[in-house]
């Protein structure tokens, strides 16, 4: 499950499509398995669609998601704030040319 500790190391986790359906308190409890998981100099790799913080693009997804999950879309604020609180840090946001964003995060 993954809101147990993980057994697994990795140089990589990756977490496609999966934070936003969790609110923030189990986003946060997620990333923060995926640190523990990490070997030294590793990184937490996040597909997901970043939210403009001054745009309507994803809204939709963010209601339907708010509704069946409970979960919903973030910005890259939102991002950073759930990182920092599983005690990583955003190194980068790439974008794709569809719509997830790949964010690489690190242990601080």
């Amino acid at each position: 499950m993954v809101f147990a500790p993980w057994p697994a190391q990795a140089d990589v986790v990756l977490l496609a499509r999966v934070l936003h359906d969790w609110d923030d308190q189990d986003a946060v409890r997620i990333l923060a398995n995926a640190r523990g998981a990490l070997r030294p100099g590793g990184r937490v790799l996040i597909v997901e669609f970043v939210l403009g913080d001054a745009h309507f693009g994803g809204g939709l997804c963010d209601l339907h998601l708010l509704t069946v999950t409970g979960g919903r879309e973030r910005t890259r604020h939102e991002f950073v704030r759930l990182l920092t609180s599983a005690g990583l840090w955003l190194e980068r946001v790439d974008t794709k040319p569809a719509l997830p964003h790949l964010l690489v995060a690190s242990p601080e």
